[in-house]
């Protein structure tokens, strides 16, 4: 065994890739947090200490909360002012040290000077020309003639406005706690009496009592009697999610007993799934007594006592009235507890703290693979029942295994090892193939796979075999090369990925008699949930993409890693939902053992502002920081800080870390929070029948789809640029999409779904999700005819929806520097371009745009030096100018008749001095209107209002805004004459 193992390790040293960092294994990332206002003076160079004097560094005392805020304040200070280096004296050496990693991360350089009893901490900004350090000195407002004499115009007209709407001037800011509880809400509502089950089919009853759960039936009740918390280790196929709920629906009928339960899962499939199998188990139609509730659809009524919905969605709910949901709820059972994502994280932290105030409420978790005895004593002991699953058995083969019984054996295994002789053993079949492969080699060893593949065809029984690779371009990959290895009469390939039509994933669970192998390519959306009837083998690469957050340039990025090892179990559990089955895994027992036992939960990876906004509506009271703390693995406090410091920029919180009036709004809104800002924006601008698509849009399944057949593969992209047209608007193309799809007559939607590449289910509930983000914002706000129709009454002005769209998306902006070739940056982030599906695609393209500012809906790291840009929108300067920042202060240019319009840290335009001031009494007239619209609700204000007419006006006389609204590139203006850069 002991010469095995050095065989294995002189593999190793011989051209083995060395692993990925699996996160959470390594050093904690640098996050990065702007500064924050504290009570402490600012400027005094020291500041105030604990009782002991100066903190410790690093093992000693930490520093306190405020003068963490206090030192990030100096930091976010130096940035905003105009100075190129800083001191700061009489910092201790634990206060110096946090000024490192914040600055850092930053960009700043920082170095300290001096004897160790009077070190000054010195910051600079690096002597670079890249933009990342340096202010937008080169950028201006490009102005004509027109447009001042417009604004000029205006000006009293706007002056007089401004003292009807005085600053500070408050009005209540009540709670409306009549418009915060819809009426029969789904999870909201009165308990039941559930009537008796009516499906006494015997071939159904028989079934039901045939899963292992049924065992435990009695067990569940009982202990539900007497305990709030129950949990269920459930394996694969133990019958728990559909089971349990009508376990509670029957005692509750046969007891008389008003309930009323939710099922909360982490997915919008599983949701719909499970409660349309409750109810035909039921002999029920969906929507009576079991329904479900997920973003942006709905399937429940008055008679609905028990609700299925997604953790995301339950949020949402729990945003608008906890109280009335906790107060009402008897059962509350979360599945597929051991996903952790973040959503479901919360909503245990969230649910944890409501149980002690409502002793009715019973919670139920449900997992397959977690560390339960962690959840169980989070929950102070709660008992953990386990339930075997009724899965078959499967042989799981390693890597090693693989190469040593089925020969496979590439010229490279060859020179490593010597000519073959038969009688290897595994570990030295697992040193040549490590040894032979190398460091350009990608992870996916497609060789192996198509060899395992025609073992299979050769040798193997009849059936199915799911492959897991990590992503699309992995999969398009083997299939090609499948297609050009494998017998075609033989074999029936399928793609198993979110991007692939909703009818192409369904031909997966058919059945194909003449076709001896199906062979099923899917990412780890096949992982749970989904049951295959003929499938025998499982072909597990060990990887998979994991979404992580960059917050030093506030990118995402999709990383393929190792999968953990209740990962690998679930994964090889597929095999054995039906019968007997085979689990190969392309890696060594070695790795396996190496692996995390459980995934990263998400709170440790994603950003934190949904969730730190919803902390101040699930407890008020609480300081963010200090109630994330108590979740079941804490974030990173940093993490948190930065994202309050985001929510502060966005207007979402306050200075106090309190939720503001536009934050209360938007946590109710089922969409991100930068589109509900979106969206109370459009509202004001008079373009919400508009934004209503973008924002729908934005919030559910991309409907475009990707085609695998030769010849084919373009058309997605023809598709978009299509509906864009000369819009320049990623987003604007889904009006247009959207207006087409719903003006056709239902025979003729299939071909239009076929010739535009987009899926019909994705585009039903595309359509489904404008009409119920249309119904949830007039509860909000109680529009009538009249109001509706003055909030939409600029809809068709492009403008005025790009002006939305900046307002809410701000500080999603990249700047085009035509001095420097074109090249795109983006704060803190001096390598960006734009996505390969942007319409704004290709150098040419850009150089002809009739704008420099590039608006983006989410940016994402391709690699260790570039970010892409998704969903991008071409804007122009006056737009930022008018609603971009949420500091405007104007600074005067030395030596000249101009000034700076510096919004917040980094944009920078120049423009004269007389125009930046009335401009920016502009932007104080709509910041007032637009906050009394947020504090009251009340949309019949709206016709008061001056600002969006005086906005439209000043667009409608602006050179780069009529040239996007017309289509019209910088080289084509048919005005440009009559531009004047002063």
């Amino acid at each position: 065994m002991a010469d095995s193992e050095k065989a294995v390790n002189r593999g190793r040293r011989h051209g083995r890739k060395k692993a990925p960092t699996v996160p959470g294994q390594t050093g904690k990332p640098v996050l990065v947090v702007n500064g924050r206002e504290t009570g402490g003076a600012k400027g005094t160079g020291k500041p105030k200490t604990g009782p002991g004097g100066d903190s410790k560094a690093a093992g000693g005392e930490k520093l306190r909360p405020e003068d963490e805020k206090w030192l990030r304040q100096l930091v976010s200070d130096f940035l905003q002012s105009r100075e190129t280096e800083q001191q700061l004296p009489g910092l201790t050496k634990a206060q110096r040290s946090h000024v490192h990693r914040f600055a850092q991360a930053r960009g700043i350089k920082t170095v300290s000077k001096g004897p160790e009893n009077d070190r000054v901490l010195f910051i600079s900004r690096p002597q670079s020309k890249s933009l990342q350090h340096n202010f937008l000195n080169n950028a201006r407002l490009h102005i004509c003639s027109t447009l001042v004499n417009v604004l000029d115009e205006m000006a009293d007209d706007v002056e007089r406005r401004l003292k009807m709407f005085p600053e500070g001037g408050r009005r209540n800011n009540q709670l409306h706690q009549d418009q915060r509880r819809p009426s029969n809400f789904g999870m909201v509502g009165q308990r039941l009496i559930p009537p008796p089950q009516s499906n006494w089919n015997r071939n159904i009853q028989h079934e039901r009592q045939s899963l292992p759960i049924y065992k435990q039936r009695e067990n569940i009740l009982r202990v539900l009697q007497h305990e709030q918390v129950l949990i269920i280790k459930g394996a694969t196929g133990s019958g728990k999610s559909t089971q349990l709920p009508q376990y509670i629906l029957e005692w509750a009928a046969e007891h008389r007993a008003p309930v009323r339960i939710v099922v909360s899962q982490p997915r919008r499939i599983a949701a719909i799934s499970v409660s349309e199998r409750i109810s035909k188990e039921r002999g029920e139609a969906v929507g009576s007594t079991v329904g479900y509730q997920i973003r942006m659809n709905r399937q429940c009524s008055s008679q609905t006592v028990l609700t299925l919905t997604t953790s995301g969605c339950l949020l949402r709910v729990l945003a608008i009235d906890n109280e009335s949901f906790f107060k009402n709820t008897t059962h509350l059972i979360i599945d597929e507890v051991h996903e952790r994502d973040l959503d479901t994280d919360f909503l245990l932290l969230a649910t944890k703290l409501e149980l002690q105030k409502n002793p009715h409420l019973r919670l139920v978790l449900m997992s397959a693979t977690m560390d339960l005895k962690a959840l169980s004593n989070y929950f102070g002991g709660a008992s953990v029942m386990d339930v075997e699953g009724r899965s078959f058995g499967v042989s799981i083969y390693h890597l090693e295994d693989i190469l040593s019984n089925t020969g496979y054996m590439h010229p490279r295994m060859e020179h490593f090892m010597g000519k073959p002789t038969g009688e290897e053993t595994p570990s030295e079949l697992l040193a040549a193939y490590y040894g032979g492969r190398t460091i350009i080699d990608p992870d996916i060893d497609n060789d192996l796979i198509v060899s395992l593949l025609e073992l299979l065809l050769r040798q193997g029984d009849t059936g199915a075999v799911i492959v897991y690779l990590p992503g699309y371009s992995d999969m398009t990959s083997l299939l090609d090369r499948l297609e050009s290895s494998l017998p075609r009469n033989e074999i029936k390939i399928m793609l198993l990925h979110s991007q692939v039509d909703n009818n192409e994933q369904r031909k997966t669970f058919r059945v194909y008699p003449g076709v001896r192998l199906k062979i099923i390519l899917s990412t780890n959306i096949g992982q749970t949930s989904i049951t295959i009837p003929d499938l025998l083998y499982v072909i597990d690469t060990g990887r998979a993409k994991m979404k992580t957050y960059d917050p030093t340039t506030d990118a995402s990025q999709l990383t393929s890693t190792w999968i953990s090892q209740a990962d690998a179990k679930q994964r090889a559990g597929r095999a054995g939902r039906l019968c007997h089955g085979n689990c190969y895994r392309l890696y060594d027992s070695y790795r396996l053992d190496r692996m995390d036992l459980y995934t990263v939960p998400e709170i440790m990876r994603r950003t934190l502002d949904e969730i730190c906004l919803l902390t101040k509506v699930a407890a008020p009271d609480k300081k963010i920081e200090n109630f994330l703390a108590l979740a079941l693995d804490p974030p990173q406090k940093d993490a948190v800080m930065q994202s309050c410091s985001r929510l502060k920029l966005l207007t979402m919180l306050d200075e106090r870390d309190e939720i503001t009036p536009l934050g209360r709004i938007i946590v109710e809104l089922p969409v991100g929070l930068q589109f509900g800002k979106c969206l109370m924006y459009s509202i004001y601008l008079r373009c919400l029948d508009s934004m209503l698509i973008i924002a729908a849009y934005h919030s559910v399944r991309d409907p475009y789809v990707l085609s695998t057949e030769r010849g084919k593969k373009s058309g997605q992209q023809n598709s978009r640029i299509y509906f864009t047209g000369d819009r320049t608007s990623d987003s604007l193309a889904a009006i247009k999409l959207y207006e087409e799809f719903t003006s056709l007559k239902r025979m003729n939607i299939g071909d239009f779904c076929e010739r535009h590449f987009v899926c019909r289910n994705a585009m039903e509930m595309f359509v489904s999700a404008v009409s119920t983000l249309r119904d949830t914002v007039y509860r909000i706000f109680r529009f009538n005819e009249v109001s509706a129709r003055l909030a939409s009454s600029f809809s068709k002005d492009t403008n005025m929806i790009r002006l939305a769209l900046t307002a809410g998306l701000y500080p999603k902006l990249a700047y085009m520097d035509r001095e420097n070739k074109n090249q795109l940056v983006a704060e803190g982030d001096p390598f960006v371009q734009v996505s390969r599906t942007s319409c704004l695609l290709g150098r040419r393209k850009q150089k002809k745009l009739a704008s420099e500012w590039i608006l983006f809906v989410e940016k994402t790291r391709l690699s260790d030096h570039m970010s892409s840009l998704e969903h991008t929108t071409l804007v122009s300067s006056l737009m930022v100018a008018l609603v971009g920042g949420k500091q405007f202060i104007t600074e005067p240019v030395p030596h000249e008749s101009e000034v700076l319009l510096c919004l917040d840290s980094w944009i920078r335009l120049k423009c004269p001095a007389d125009f930046g001031c009335q401009l920016h009494k502009v932007r104080m007239l709509m910041e007032r209107e637009f906050a009394v619209l947020v504090e009251t609700r009340k949309p019949s204000l709206m016709a008061d209002f001056t600002g969006p007419e005086t906005v439209q006006r000043l667009l409608n006389a602006d050179v780069a805004s009529t040239s996007l609204a017309e289509g019209k590139g910088v080289l084509d203006k048919g005005n440009c004459d009559t531009t004047t850069e002063f």
